[in-house]
């Protein structure tokens, strides 16, 4: 969930599109490869999980990027079914856990938005002050030798 609202805001950045989607899903391989399989499933499950991961940049990237709040919509009840809950709090308690995805993925979206506009806030000004501009500023503007 959390890289497909990702690859959503990066998208707009115009950076090469199959290599940010093959960067992607290296860097959520790698930290779904850090965790061991979870209690609530055996290895099949976990490595089927893993294959999924690994097949989602690529459909993810097919379609328009989605609001932040519903992207954890097709993997809410899976979420719920995984989580240790007393069978008879599971139907009331299935909304809530929706909601709290979305509001967790506005969140989420929210603070790396912020990160990325800093990010490429910094960059166009590395940019401008490698040819003698200033950040933001006039173009063809030079500075001038003291």
């Amino acid at each position: 969930m959390v890289a497909e609202l990702v690859e959503g805001i990066l998208r707009r950045h115009g950076a090469d599109r199959y290599q940010q989607l093959d960067a992607l899903r290296q860097l959520v391989l790698a930290i779904f490869d850090c965790y061991p399989v979870p209690a609530a499933l055996d290895a099949r499950a976990w490595r089927n999980a893993g294959d999924e991961l690994a097949r989602r940049p690529a459909q993810v990237g097919l379609h328009p990027p989605k609001w932040a709040r519903d992207i954890p919509e097709p993997f809410a009840q899976e979420y719920f079914d995984l989580l240790a809950i007393h069978k008879s709090l599971r139907q009331r308690d299935f909304p809530t856990t929706r909601n709290d995805l979305r509001i967790t993925m506005c969140n989420i979206h929210d603070e790396f938005s912020k990160c990325a506009a800093v990010a490429a806030a910094s960059l166009r000004a590395d940019a401008n002050e490698g040819r003698g501009r200033r950040p933001g500023g006039s173009e063809g503007w030079q500075a001038r030798p003291r």
